[in-house]
Formats: C-alpha cells, sequence, structure tokens
C-alpha cells in the first residue's frame, strides 16, 4: 500500500515470491576416458582455467590431466557446483617396432597372460605411482602372472627393456 501527501491510498498486485531450493552438490564419476556427472537438468563444465566452452553434457571428454569442476541445474533454474575432481590422462603407448612382446587376451579376470621373446627376462609391474606391485624372473617365453590381488587402473609392465601399457578391469 502506498499513500500519498493527500491521504489517497493505493494498493499494487498480489506479487507471490517463491523460493526454490539449489540442486544437491553434483558428484562427478569416472568412465574410460570420460567425466560423468551426477544427473541434472543442465550441465557446464569447467578446468582450472575457467569455463570450458561447449562442455554442456553430463558426460566430459578431458583432454589433459588436471582438476575438474561441474555446474549442474535443476528444473527451477537453480544451479550447485561440484567439488574440484583430479583426473589424470592416461594414453596408450604406441606399438615400437622393436616391442616384440604381446599380452595374450585382456586383464579383465584373474591372470595375465604374456608371450615374449627373451630369454628368461625380469620382468615387472608398476602402478601409476611408479611404484613397483610385482616382479619375477619368466622361465618360459609364455609367463602368466596373478593380478588378482592388484586393484583396477592402469600399470606399465616391463618386460626386459619393454613398456607395455595395461589397465586392470574388474
Amino acid at each position: 500500500d502506498i499513500e500519498d501527501r493527500n491521504g489517497c491510498i493505493s494498493r499494487s498486485d498480489t506479487v507471490t515470491i517463491r523460493f526454490s531450493a539449489p540442486p544437491v552438490k553434483p558428484t562427478i564419476t569416472v568412465n574410460g576416458d570420460s567425466l560423468i556427472a551426477s544427473s541434472a537438468t543442465a550441465y557446464q563444465w569447467y578446468s582450472e582455467k575457467g569455463e570450458i566452452q561447449n562442455a554442456r553434457s553430463q558426460w566430459f571428454k578431458p583432454d589433459t590431466t588436471g582438476f575438474y569442476r561441474v555446474r549442474v541445474w535443476n528444473v527451477d533454474d537453480c544451479s550447485s557446483i561440484s567439488d574440484p575432481f583430479s583426473f589424470i590422462r592416461v594414453t596408450a603407448l604406441p606399438k615400437e617396432e622393436r616391442q616384440a612382446s604381446k599380452i595374450l587376451g585382456h586383464p579383465i579376470d584373474k591372470e595375465l597372460r604374456i608371450l615374449h621373446p627373451y630369454q628368461n627376462p625380469q620382468i615387472s609391474i608398476f602402478n601409476m605411482l611408479g611404484i613397483q606391485v610385482y616382479q619375477e624372473r619368466a622361465e618360459s617365453f609364455q609367463h602368466s602372472i596373478s593380478v588378482e590381488q592388484l586393484p583396477q587402473g592402469y600399470y606399465s609392465l616391463i618386460i626386459d627393456s619393454e613398456v607395455l601399457p595395461i589397465l586392470i578391469l574388474r
């Protein structure tokens, strides 16, 4: 209500103000080489450098290692942003001409089988932190390694002087 100097009163139309809750803080997970945000109506991805142009879907495939965040919106156009998520990009090394060893099958189960041309080579496996998690001397040209105790992830398999990238999945 408003009253002027002459005592005239005027009343405005009723205005309804509604406060909407922001969406729950989004979470980020990894699937292969992509980041996935929790479900929302709309998305915007950010790197350490700021907003990533045209990165507006639930899935995002980073092209570099770094910290990533995602802002999500709900149907009420309220938003919430995730905590920073550390992503390490790992690429498979191309097979070199001198690389002669082969991984037989995929280490999705409990055993990794390797075929190599070396005479009793030292075989080692290193995790992404550079920590050696396996070491043994091969007795034959085909060697099996139990990987049941290793958590899933990327590893480097070293046979003699060859380095082969491996991915252990469960």
